[in-house]
C-alpha cells in the first residue's frame, strides 16, 4: 500500500513539475513586464511621437463682413421680421409643420377626452352596481 502511494506521490511530483505555470521563464517574462511597466511616463510618453509628427500650425482664416448686406435691414427694429425670399419659404414650411402639430394634438386630445368620458361612464356604472349589491 505504502508502494501505490509513493509512486502516485512521484507521479504527482512529476506532474506539478512539469506543469508548473512558476517556470523560471514564466517569472522572467513577468519581471521584464513590470520592468516596461514602470518606465512607462503617461506624462512624457508621446512626447518625441508628436514632435516628429505635428503639423504645422494652420492660420486663422481672415473672414470680413459685407456691411452692404445691412442696407436693406436699416429700418429694421428689435423682434421684427423682414420679409424677403429668403425667409419666406422657411417660415412657411414652419407654420406647415406647426399646424401639421397642432392637428395631430388636437385629435390626441379628442381620443383622450373620449376614453375619459367611457371611463367616467364604466366608474359610474360600477359605482351603482357595487350600492345596489350593498343594499
Amino acid at each position: 500500500m505504502q508502494m501505490i502511494f509513493s509512486e502516485s506521490k512521484g507521479i504527482l511530483e512529476e506532474y506539478s513539475e512539469i506543469t508548473s505555470l512558476l517556470t523560471d521563464e514564466i517569472v522572467k517574462v513577468h519581471k521584464e513586464i513590470h520592468t516596461s511597466i514602470d518606465q512607462i511616463d503617461p506624462l512624457s510618453e508621446y512626447d518625441n511621437f508628436i514632435e516628429v509628427h505635428k503639423s504645422p500650425e494652420a492660420k486663422e482664416a481672415n473672414v470680413e463682413f459685407d456691411a452692404t448686406l445691412l442696407e436693406e435691414t436699416e429700418n429694421l427694429q428689435a423682434n421684427e421680421i423682414l420679409w424677403n425670399n429668403l425667409t419666406a419659404d422657411s417660415l412657411q414650411a414652419m407654420l406647415k409643420s406647426t399646424s401639421e402639430e397642432l392637428l395631430l394634438t388636437q385629435q390626441s386630445l379628442r381620443s383622450k377626452e373620449d376614453l375619459m368620458l367611457d371611463l367616467e361612464n364604466k366608474l359610474e356604472e360600477s359605482t351603482k352596481t357595487y350600492e345596489k349589491k350593498s343594499e
